[in-house]
């Protein structure tokens, strides 16, 4: 690495990471055990990281590709991490970003075919460009529906549940749409407890996989495989970026952000 390389930082993993740890030696950074103290971040002015969790982007990325490369790792790792195979169909519960990323890792990766659904139109457009063979909406029995009719009323591979929130919901609906013996995998994120009757999953021999972030698997980190597939043409992924914003307006990026009428699918705020 050299100064004036453009880079995409790992931030909350090897960015910090001791290197010389249990988990460190195995890949998985995220679980350091003496990372490197938190010099802040996010939004401030500079910020220091190790160069080993820096990621050259290549040439014909713009910075705005360069940071989507840390969203798309998170599903990158996630597909890695429960040992997705070419050919397996999918299906993603939720298309915001995260779901998108899954959608386009999928489809990268080589899923035969792609059933997600999406709350809003944007995001089911979003979706369709992504590389979804088939988009429902988020209604009760719509995706349901879908998985079973275009399985043999088997199920898909893999559920990739991308909503999280406060109820179990989609963890239900992720149980129904994945065929018996077979993997969810949870890229969503759950604020607070929840109760779940676990006795359909469990007589259907289903893994509920969890995942948090990026690691480097088989000496290959998510950081450059995200890398690659932005950059591997005019990918459209990149298209994700709806808003943006200058510092001084980033209460209105957020508001935007986080109003899904808006027809935010991902806010940037440029420095």
């Amino acid at each position: 690495m050299k100064i004036g390389n453009r880079v995409a930082i790992d931030m909350g993993g090897a960015g910090r990471a001791c290197q010389n740890c249990y988990y460190c030696n195995f890949g998985y950074t995220r679980h350091c055990i003496n990372p490197a103290l938190d010099t802040g971040g996010g939004f401030g002015d500079y910020i220091s990281r190790k160069p080993f969790g820096m990621y050259k982007i290549s040439n014909n990325m713009s910075y705005s590709e360069g940071a989507l490369v840390e969203p798309l790792a998170i599903s990158v790792h996630g597909l890695r991490y429960c040992k997705f195979e070419t050919g397996m169909s999918v299906a993603v519960i939720g298309s915001s970003s995260i779901g998108l990323g899954a959608i386009a890792s999928a489809k990268f990766f080589g899923a035969s075919k792609i059933i997600a659904s999406a709350k809003y139109p944007h995001q089911a457009k979003a979706a369709k460009l992504m590389g979804a063979d088939i988009v429902v909406s988020s209604a009760p029995g719509d995706l349901e529906n879908a998985c079973s009719e275009n399985t043999n009323g088997i199920g898909v591979d893999i559920a990739i549940e991308s909503v999280g929130g406060t109820t179990n919901t989609s963890l239900m609906q992720s149980a129904n749409v994945v065929r018996n013996v077979s993997n969810v995998l949870i890229l969503g994120r759950f604020g607070e407890k929840i109760q779940m009757d676990f006795l359909q999953p469990m007589m259907k021999e289903i893994n509920f996989i969890n995942t948090t972030c990026y690691a480097n698997i088989n000496g290959i980190s998510d950081f450059k495989l995200a890398i690659d597939i932005l950059s591997s043409g005019n990918h459209p992924y990149g298209t994700i970026v709806t808003h943006t914003y200058e510092p001084r307006d980033i209460q209105i990026g957020f508001e935007k952000a986080y109003d899904k009428k808006s027809k935010s699918l991902k806010v940037h705020i440029n420095s």
